[in-house]
């Protein structure tokens, strides 16, 4: 599949490696050193993919990292993994594929392509902006490849608006849980939840392939 790809992609594909090598020696750091760490740390990377950034917010908070540490680690999981799958779904539109899973992408990018191309880029970064499970930096990059705008570009503001999200909703839910008590803590666990329920069912109801979070 190399083949198809262009200097762009690549070099995208590579940054997703680099992050992954990051992730995995973090873990199995934190592994040795203090496992109850690297199980805080699993739990975020498995919310992140299953729900989405909710989900991997409320879990880096109740696991006790900072907002600082939670949302470092939210940018690298959903940067890398932006970096690895964006890459190859341009490979396959490029080269007109027959698969499921780029039929998938494809359908949901183009239910919003309408409503988010009207704003231009902005419309764009706002959407990836959003913290809920169908505005992934993923879906938001297919949408910017259907807005016709090139990899570069659209690498640039899904990855700044993506992370400028995580930022502010991770400090955002950190107040917020801080301030409320227990009543707050609850309201954020069933939203975490029902994040994650809506990503599995809409899974269930699409095929067997792997839930995908709005990282």
């Amino acid at each position: 599949m190399l083949v198809f790809w262009s200097r762009e992609t690549r070099w995208v594909f590579g940054v997703g490696l680099l992050l992954l090598v990051v992730l995995v020696g973090i873990v199995a750091v934190q592994a040795v050193s203090d496992p109850s760490d690297a199980a805080a740390f699993g739990a975020v990377i498995a919310a992140a993919l299953l729900g989405g950034r909710i989900p991997a917010i409320v879990a880096g908070l109740e696991g006790g990292f900072s907002s600082l540490q939670t949302s470092l680690l939210i940018m690298t999981i959903n940067t890398a993994w932006l970096c690895l799958t964006f890459p190859v779904f341009v490979a396959l539109h490029r080269k007109a594929a027959d698969s499921a899973w780029l039929k998938r992408l494809q359908e949901r990018a183009q239910r919003q392509v309408r409503s988010v191309s009207a704003l231009g880029c902005w419309g764009l970064a706002f959407f990836v902006w959003l913290p809920f499970p169908l505005t992934g930096a993923l879906i938001g990059a297919v949408i910017g490849i259907f807005m016709n705008l090139s990899v570069r570009r659209v690498v640039t503001v899904v990855v700044a608006s993506m992370w400028l999200g995580v930022i502010m909703w991770t400090f955002g839910f950190d107040v917020f849980m801080s301030f409320s008590g227990p009543v707050g803590k609850a309201v954020c666990y069933a939203v975490a939840i029902g994040c994650i329920v809506y990503s599995l069912l809409g899974a269930g109801r699409r095929g067997p392939e792997a839930p995908e979070g709005s990282s």
